[in-house]
């Protein structure tokens, strides 16, 4: 069983394409790996972010057609337009299950993608997509909709529906009013995932989330089933995160 990831390189380790392919094999999966940027960035942040020319991203994409056939593929970050429609190519080439995971800003708010790149989500990778998981703020970006409260998660879940017909996960973490819930939107079934917000500042979840999810259907695994596992081990890395420097936590897998 093999999948993959199209993302940037995190030097921690803690996110990015690094900690997809920790995900993968933690959930017995094979990984491989596709690096659209390479940042410098450490517990205080990131300081610098260098996008892989766009002619190496598409070579790294072909050159592993050449030898593989994942089951499932995940994108993270993809910093630029070109990239993404490089990406978008590739996958209606090479059709797969498909994990979006819309990463437009670091947690520390560095901008990581180019303005441009919201409609190249909406119009060329989210109809592509298996699953799709934008935190509240990305949500927000992508669907011009303030949200405030869960009224207003429904609204944007709508808008979002007119961009896939994939299941849309819309993480609740960055919410400060309470425990965290993950808002599911399936064809057919909708519903919350909650846990316990634990005071911590944890580096990675998004990433280790969607990749979980990823691993999952790369092994047979529905959608829905995948999600509910990735959810389960996300839960668990938070609680098990260990302190660095800088109070920043790292999940281990």
């Amino acid at each position: 069983m093999i999948a993959l990831t199209i993302a940037g390189s995190d030097n921690t380790g803690g996110a990015g394409l690094q900690a997809d392919l920790r995900t993968f094999h933690a959930h017995g999966v094979y990984g491989l790996s596709v690096a659209t940027a390479i940042t410098s960035q450490n517990s205080s942040g990131v300081q610098s972010v260098f996008p892989v020319p766009t002619e190496q991203v598409q070579r790294q994409l072909y050159t592993l057609m050449d030898d593989f056939s994942p089951r499932a593929a995940k994108t993270g970050m993809l910093a630029s337009s070109e990239t993404a429609r490089i990406v978008a190519g590739w996958l209606r080439q090479h059709p797969v299950p498909l994990v979006v995971d819309p990463v437009l800003k670091a947690s520390d708010g560095t901008l990581l993608s180019e303005k441009s790149l919201l409609t190249d989500y909406t119009s060329l990778l989210f109809p592509l997509a298996t699953v799709i998981t934008p935190n509240i703020p990305e949500t927000e970006i992508l669907t011009g909709i303030s949200i405030s409260n869960q009224n207003d998660v429904q609204k944007a879940a709508a808008k979002l529906r007119n961009w896939t017909n994939g299941v849309i996960v819309i993480k609740g973490g960055h919410w400060n009013n309470g425990d965290p819930v993950d808002f599911v939107f399936s064809p057919g079934l909708d519903f919350q995932l909650s846990a316990k917000r634990l005071p911590y500042n944890v580096h990675g979840t998004g990433c280790i989330f969607a990749s979980g999810i990823a691993a999952g259907i790369a092994k047979g695994s529905s959608p829905l089933e995948s999600i509910l596992q990735a959810k389960h081990t996300i839960t668990r890395g938070i609680a098990e995160s260990s302190v660095t420097r800088g109070g920043m936590r790292y999940i281990p897998l």
